[in-house]
């Protein structure tokens, strides 16, 4: 699609009423259909007329869907069909809300909100992987909610099973969360792609946009390119997410890809395991086994240094799909995004307010319309030129395909405090550090304990305390107390050390942390 170009009447399709266009992809137009029978909403994927190789294109992206549409974070794909004049369509199911990129960039989630997404997102992208695909264009634009507000990946136009190869050229990522051996065409298609993508794309929940983008700089293509190339990541920088966070965020996004961490399970993992040490609902990891569970060409590392990828235990954390009714309603209870909450607009979709399609975002916008740049069918000379001369491509961008009109994405109050709920003077301030840490030995357990500080802008109830221990030859343990003291295993041969940090626990909000050691011999 050319930039600025409109997405015209859908064709018409038996037993389907046109409603609306919704958007335009690289080779498909996608149009909101009323199907008659049964009677619902769907968003329909139309391949372009004249364009060579998007029937082939449509029946990839079918049979990639099919891998994984019933798992509850991927879109439902209903079915395909032909149109008299030959050209392929997908029936999808119809999120109707907007993306999740635009509400972020207003207004960043809350850390309790973006840790549940991502898990449940990465869920799905697991059991893509085991079924033998890459998505390789995972970002927050391609996140929708469903009607229930669930979470759902969508678009996978440019996907690819696992070990296959580019086929000399670059085709349709996203270069602002792909990894920067995705930018070279001879590369093959690896789930660490992916891995580096989800951790991209949590970034931009908390943060409101890329890691990559200079928010006052220079953010074409080939700048961004070249910060992503150069490995260096900023840490979130946020009073309610712990220091723990951005060493998972480093490791699922190192330049090297076989010390990445291994698979999208173990970055959900180590997701877990930031929840449980901030004290937060743990997720489930919805998985089961598939068919074929390829492996990457090279493992990477099981989690983050120096941070252990928890085991959950019996009934916590990971569910295989095919789980009772009963235990299905537990655990998708409370999910549920809504932004309205928090004083975020109501975004519209492409189609109700004019957006420059090469960007996806709204006219009115006054971000670089370079921010997100989508390379298509771009040969990889052109790449390594842009990169050496400082060219700029201009490209189109997969808009976001699935939204619906005029409805906000919210994040539901239940799951995140509003202004309204605490002192607004007490929300930004981080809570005083424990003192007095010191720990004695008692047979094969230390009893740590500390002094809960006398802070005046919390009430006792109000706070907590987060710990780490670290002991030699064992993985760090992570976990939270409400109270001042904690009995852990001793391990022999060396010190045992333990950091501790003041919480509060509606907000996440930390303090400076302490540190202890006691020697075990």
């Amino acid at each position: 699609m050319t930039r600025g170009a409109v997405v015209g009447t859908g064709p018409h399709i038996e037993g389907f009423r046109w409603i609306r266009a919704l958007g335009s992809g690289g080779f498909a137009d996608v149009h909101l259909y009323h199907q008659q029978v049964p009677s619902r909403d769907v968003a329909i994927k139309v391949a372009r007329p004249n364009v060579e190789g998007c029937n082939e294109a449509i029946r990839y992206e079918a049979d990639a869907m099919a891998r994984v549409s019933s798992h509850p974070a991927i879109v439902n794909l209903y079915g395909v069909g032909s149109l008299p004049d030959g050209r392929q369509f997908l029936i999808m199911e119809y999120c109707p809300v907007a993306n999740i990129a635009d509400q972020v960039r207003a207004r960043p989630m809350d850390l309790a909100s973006a840790l549940d997404m991502m898990i449940r997102i990465s869920s799905g992208v697991e059991m893509l992987h085991r079924s033998g695909y890459v998505h390789r264009d995972i970002k927050p634009g391609n996140i929708m909610l469903d009607s229930y507000k669930a979470p759902v990946l969508t678009d996978f136009g440019v996907s690819a099973r696992i070990g296959e190869g580019a086929g000399g050229s670059v085709d349709g990522f996203s270069v602002l969360w792909a990894p920067p051996e995705q930018h070279d065409g001879n590369s093959v298609a690896e789930p660490s792609q992916d891995v580096w993508a989800l951790a991209s794309s949590l970034w931009t929940l908390l943060v409101g946009r890329s890691p990559f983008e200079d928010p006052i700089g220079d953010n074409t293509t080939v700048a961004v390119a070249m910060r992503v190339r150069s490995g260096r990541l900023r840490g979130v920088a946020r009073a309610d997410v712990p220091e723990e966070l951005d060493e998972v965020l480093r490791a699922a996004m190192s330049v090297d890809p076989t010390r990445r961490t291994r698979s999208a399970l173990a970055f959900a993992q180590s997701l877990q395991g930031i929840q449980r040490l901030a004290g937060l609902p743990v997720t489930p990891i919805e998985v089961r086994d598939a068919p074929h569970m390829p492996r990457p060409s090279v493992p990477g590392p099981a989690s983050p240094a120096g941070f252990p990828v928890p085991v959950p235990s019996q009934g916590e954390g990971t569910r295989p799909r095919g789980a009772s009714a009963a235990q299905d309603a537990t655990i998708r209870s409370g999910v549920g995004f809504d932004f309205s909450e928090s004083g975020v607009v109501p975004i519209a979709d492409s189609w109700h307010h004019p957006r420059n399609l090469s960007t996806g975002r709204a006219a009115e916008t006054s971000f670089d319309d370079e921010e997100e740049r989508v390379v298509r069918r771009l040969p990889v000379p052109a790449i390594i030129a842009l990169v050496l001369v400082g060219a700029v491509v201009v490209a189109g961008l997969v808009v976001a395909m699935l939204t619906g009109g005029g409805h906000s994405v919210r994040i539901d109050p239940t799951e995140a405090p509003t202004a309204s709920q605490e002192d607004p003077s007490k929300l930004t301030v981080p809570p005083a550090a424990p003192t007095g840490l010191s720990g004695r030995v008692e047979g094969d357990s230390i009893v740590w304990t500390w002094t809960a500080p006398a802070d005046s802008n919390y009430t006792s109830d109000q706070l907590m305390f987060q710990y780490r221990l670290e002991r030699p030859g064992e993985a760090p343990l992570g976990a939270s107390s409400p109270v001042a003291s904690v009995t852990l295993p001793a391990t022999r041969g060396g010190d045992n050390c333990l950091t501790v940090r003041t919480v509060v626990a509606s907000s996440g909000l930390q303090s400076q942390s302490i540190n202890a050691c006691v020697a075990v011999n």
